[in-house]
C-alpha cells in the first residue's frame, strides 16, 4: 500500500496565516498569500518563493479564507481531512474600515484586554464556534483544531466550553515554531491512529466469540465435552444464523474497517520532525 501525506484543511480568513501555514508544512501559494508571508516574516517574495520550490512538503493542505464556504467546500472534498484547523474569529463585515479598527483594537487587547473587547466584537465573531459545528458534524471522527491567533486570550466560558464539548485542542498561531506544529500535529495524528486501532479490535472482539461459538458448535454438538443434543429446528436455524453474522460482518464491518486501515494506517509519518510519539 503506497504510503499518503496527511491531508490538512484549513479555514481562516486571513491570507497572511493560510499562506505562512502551506509555506512551513505544503500547498501551493497565491501570489497575495506569498506578498502576505513576506511582509510577516519580514522576507522577500522571491526568497519565498524559492524556498516552495525546494521544500520538502510535509502535508497535503488545503485551504479556504470564507467561512460561508467551508461546509460546501467540506462536503465537496473527495477525500476526509485527517485533521481540521479553524480559525476562531471571523470578520462581521466586509466593510474595511471596521475591520481595521477592529485589527488596531487586537493590537491593544495585548495591553488592556477588557477595555478593547467590545470594539473585538463589534469587528469580529467567533464563526469558528459554527465551523467547528458542521466539521464536526461532517467527519465525527476527525481531530479539529482551533487554529487561532489570539482568540484564546480573549474567549470565553462559551467559546472555551463549545471546544471542550466538541473534543477539538487550541493551536497559536505564531507560538509554535514551524518544527513545533508539525510536532504538534504529528501527536493529533497519531492519537487519532490508536484509537482507530482500538476501534478496529472492538469490532473484531465483538463479531469473533460469536462465530467461534456457532462453527465449534456445528461442527461437534458438544462444549466441554457435553452434549448440547440440538433439536432439528435448531440445527436448521443455527446455520441460518451463523450465515447472517458471517454476512454482517463481510458486508457491513469488514468495509468499515478496511476504510479505517486505509485512511489511516497509509499515512507518510517519515518526513515529519522529531522521534516517534509513543
Amino acid at each position: 500500500m503506497r504510503n499518503r501525506k496527511p491531508f490538512i484543511f484549513l479555514c481562516d480568513d486571513k491570507e497572511k496565516w493560510t499562506g505562512l501555514f502551506k509555506y512551513r508544512h505544503g500547498g501551493e501559494l497565491t501570489e497575495r498569500e506569498i506578498e502576505e508571508v513576506a511582509k510577516l516574516i519580514k522576507d522577500d517574495t522571491e526568497q519565498i518563493r524559492k524556498h516552495i520550490a525546494n521544500r520538502e512538503e510535509k502535508f497535503k493542505v488545503k485551504t479556504i479564507n470564507v467561512a460561508k464556504k467551508f461546509e460546501s467546500t467540506l462536503k465537496g472534498l473527495k477525500k476526509r481531512p485527517d485533521v481540521i484547523l479553524i480559525d476562531l474569529y471571523h470578520p462581521k463585515t466586509e466593510n474595511m474600515d471596521v475591520k481595521k479598527i477592529g485589527d488596531e483594537k487586537i493590537k491593544e487587547l495585548e495591553k488592556t484586554i477588557e477595555k478593547t473587547r467590545g470594539a473585538i466584537t463589534d469587528a469580529w465573531t467567533p464563526t469558528g464556534l459554527d465551523l467547528l459545528y458542521t466539521a464536526r458534524k461532517e467527519c465525527p471522527n476527525t481531530p479539529i483544531v482551533v487554529y487561532t491567533e489570539r482568540g484564546l486570550a480573549y474567549a470565553g466560558n462559551r467559546e472555551l466550553g463549545k471546544v471542550s464539548h466538541e473534543n477539538a485542542e487550541w493551536m497559536i498561531k505564531e507560538l509554535l515554531t514551524d518544527c513545533g506544529e508539525e510536532k504538534m500535529l504529528k501527536r493529533i495524528l497519531e492519537t487519532k491512529r490508536a484509537e482507530t486501532t482500538k476501534r478496529i479490535f472492538g469490532f473484531i472482539r465483538f463479531i469473533c466469540p460469536f462465530i467461534m461459538f456457532l462453527v465449534f458448535s456445528l461442527l461437534t454438538d458438544k462444549i466441554n465435552g457435553v452434549s448440547l443434543k440440538w433439536p432439528a429446528s435448531t440445527k436448521l436455524w443455527l446455520p441460518i444464523l451463523a450465515s447472517l453474522l458471517l454476512t454482517t460482518f463481510v458486508t457491513i464491518l469488514m468495509p468499515h474497517i478496511i476504510s479505517l486501515i486505509k485512511n489511516n494506517f497509509d499515512l507518510d509519518y517519515t518526513s515529519l520532525s522529531g522521534p516517534p510519539i509513543s
